[in-house]
């Protein structure tokens, strides 16, 4: 039994590392490169990873934000989430999580750009009171939880 359970662990962690894989930066091809320094002149400390067709860039902004870009082949940015202070977030988004998850605490809270429109992502901590499982919400700047966009890990 403790054999087939370490097999099926290990070959959970296999398929997880290969769905996304790290990629050194002289692998990246130029047009992608090209692309994160034209929307993002400023970025240091860039690590890159390779999802499928899309590219992943994980760096530094000015003013130390954490910012990670998803970029196609060709070079098109697809959308980028860049950290964000809980207080910073649109008063409609701070209403609706007081009114709907007010025993939570914001853990991780981020800013997702994609084809023009802002999102919030939101990780809430249940402070491991019962029954309150953490949560993982995407939210639109007037304060409703978005449809047509997944929580971006």
């Amino acid at each position: 039994m403790k054999q087939h359970l370490g097999l099926l662990l290990f070959a959970g962690i296999f398929s997880v590392s290969c769905n996304s894989q790290d990629i050194a930066a002289d692998k990246v091809p130029a047009v992608v490169v090209n692309a994160l320094k034209a929307q993002f002149p400023n970025a240091v400390n860039t690590d890159w990873e390779k999802n499928g067709a899309v590219y992943e860039a994980d760096f530094d902004a000015e003013g130390g934000a954490d910012v990670t870009v998803q970029i196609d082949a060709s070079g098109k940015v697809l959308m980028y989430k860049t950290d964000l202070a809980a207080a910073s977030l649109p008063t409609a988004v701070q209403t609706f999580l007081q009114n709907q998850f007010k025993d939570y605490t914001a853990d991780e809270v981020e800013k997702i750009e994609k084809g023009g429109t802002a999102y919030y992502q939101v990780e809430l901590d249940g402070k491991g009171l019962k029954g309150l499982k953490d949560k993982k919400l995407v939210l639109t700047a007037d304060g409703h939880e978005a449809t047509d966009i997944k929580y971006w890990d």
